[in-house]
């Protein structure tokens, strides 16, 4: 029997900013339409013996290659921005910002992402012109639990 903590799930996700940009993975997921070619935060489910933090380094180093995002977290230690529920988990949400010589350097692994893309953080100032369907649907909810939408 499990006991109702170890039933909480957990997702971890970082919102990077570079230059006053959000920078996004461009996800792959060929068999989930709502997701894949979509913008969303790097990150992801966090397993089981993992804290949050150590969950999002794991997702960082699965998802971005070049070992720059993951380490670069792993020295800020950054703490939760922001923790709420979507879709019946727990999102802890991270912040941290990278450098304009560290941005070009970025690869994603082709397993998990199309490639990386950045947005101006302007683009939620009203009046709204990005178009939503350029993320995934969790992101959006992500967004407006931040109050950015």
């Amino acid at each position: 029997m499990t006991n109702e903590i170890d039933a909480i799930k957990y997702v971890s996700k970082i919102i990077i900013i570079c230059k006053k940009q959000y920078v996004f993975s461009i996800k792959k997921s060929p068999l989930r339409p709502f997701k894949d070619k979509r913008l969303e935060f790097f990150g992801g489910n966090v397993d089981q013996g993992e804290t949050p933090f150590e969950g999002l380094i794991r997702e960082l180093q699965e998802e971005e290659m070049t070992g720059i995002l993951a380490e670069k977290a792993k020295a800020l230690k950054p703490e939760p921005l922001k923790s709420f529920e979507v879709d019946g988990k727990i999102q802890c949400i991270y912040q941290m910002e990278i450098t304009t010589d560290e941005y070009p350097k970025l690869k994603a692994h082709p397993d998990e992402s199309y490639g990386i893309r950045s947005l101006p953080q302007k683009i939620f100032e009203l009046p709204r012109t990005i178009d939503l369907e350029l993320f995934t649907p969790k992101t959006i909810k992500i967004f407006q639990n931040m109050g950015l939408i």
